[in-house]
């Protein structure tokens, strides 16, 4: 008995000790884009949390070649999220031709992480700014209604007309309804176990009304947009950030031709992260905050190297402190702005 009392002891020994002690973040400063001669666009990824809740992530900037948080910084909301290891932040108040330095960090309980600095200049002044849209709660001048449903033309180079609001929504600054990638129809709970397209073999959805919901609900010419599509409204327009109808979003501004779109910050449904956070399963998390909008697109190889194991799919997500594209699970519920040909 002596013999497997000791044995016993030892193996919950071996157990305890395998619990691996905190440790500080790894964090890497992935991009710096959209430089104007007072602000930037940046991006960050946590490679490893250390074993620790991360409890506060963001990016610094000085003159010098280290910064840190003794220097200027941002600090990005931290929350449970489909996409919580990327992070994006508009900075501002730079001085115009003028060599920085910006690293991304990312703090836990042992204490603050730094990612490598990145060296930019911003560029000289202009004259010439992006003006806010005087009536953001209505696109400017809004084409005949396809099938019933405004569009506007952005002036973009591929030709490619926006809906005025998301699936679901009547006006511009609704949320609409959510679906999870590849279905067409809306769910009380979003998760793995109910999402039909999880792990299917799909190709780019777009217009294929048995998997594009803007195909199946809308009709005509609509169809969800290819990530090339949300590409395009990235780097053709300005994104300014607005709050209308008490709900935050990006007014999309054309370059081109000065119309726009509004994007509400709609949020997501996740049933995990929702009773992970402590509310309902059939809630929306995130509304006026983040927004989470679907491509048509998987995300696969073709995209970036890796092994396909069809359970995520593109998309656009954004606060107040930027925008980009990324790739999700399939199951999460997103909602949908359509796009016309």
């Amino acid at each position: 008995m002596r013999k497997y009392f000791v044995l016993i002891a030892m193996v919950c020994g071996m157990l305890v000790s395998c619990t691996p002690d905190p440790t500080l973040p790894t964090v890497t400063t992935n991009l710096v884009e959209q430089i104007t001669d007072t602000s930037a666009f940046c991006t960050g990824e946590i490679i490893d949390d250390g074993n620790a809740d991360i409890t506060a992530k963001g990016f610094c900037w000085s003159t010098n070649q280290n910064p840190t948080l003794e220097d200027n910084y941002t600090t990005e909301i931290t929350r449970k999220s489909p996409a919580v290891n990327y992070f994006a932040s508009n900075i501002y108040g730079l001085t115009e031709s003028t060599e920085y330095y910006l690293r991304a960090f990312a703090t836990n309980s042992v204490g603050t992480a730094y990612g490598d600095a990145i060296k930019f200049a911003t560029l000289e002044a202009s004259p010439e700014t992006p003006e806010t849209p005087e009536d953001p709660e209505t696109p400017e001048d809004p084409e005949t209604p396809e099938n019933n449903y405004e569009y506007v033309d952005l002036g973009l180079p591929s030709g490619v007309k926006w809906a005025s609001y998301n699936v679901g929504a009547t006006a511009s600054y609704e949320w609409g309804s959510y679906y999870s990638w590849g279905e067409i129809a809306t769910k009380e709970e979003y998760s793995i176990n109910n999402c039909t397209s999880y792990t299917k073999d799909l190709g780019d959805i777009s217009a294929n009304p048995e998997y594009d919901v803007a195909a199946a609900e809308w009709g005509g010419n609509w169809r969800m947009p290819k990530l090339e599509d949300m590409y395009e409204l990235v780097t053709q327009c300005d994104w300014i950030w607005d709050v209308v109808n008490g709900v935050g979003g990006f007014n999309v501004v054309s370059k081109e031709n000065g119309n726009h779109i509004f994007l509400p910050a709609s949020g997501f449904m996740n049933a995990n992260a929702s009773a992970a956070s402590g509310g309902e399963t059939t809630t929306a998390l995130d509304q006026g905050v983040w927004g989470y909008y679907w491509t048509s697109t998987p995300y696969n190889e073709e995209i970036e190297g890796g092994t396909n194991t069809n359970k995520r799919a593109c998309f656009l997500t954004f606060s107040s402190a930027g925008y980009m594209t990324d790739q999700g699970l399939r199951f999460n519920g997103f909602t949908i702005r359509p796009v016309m040909d």
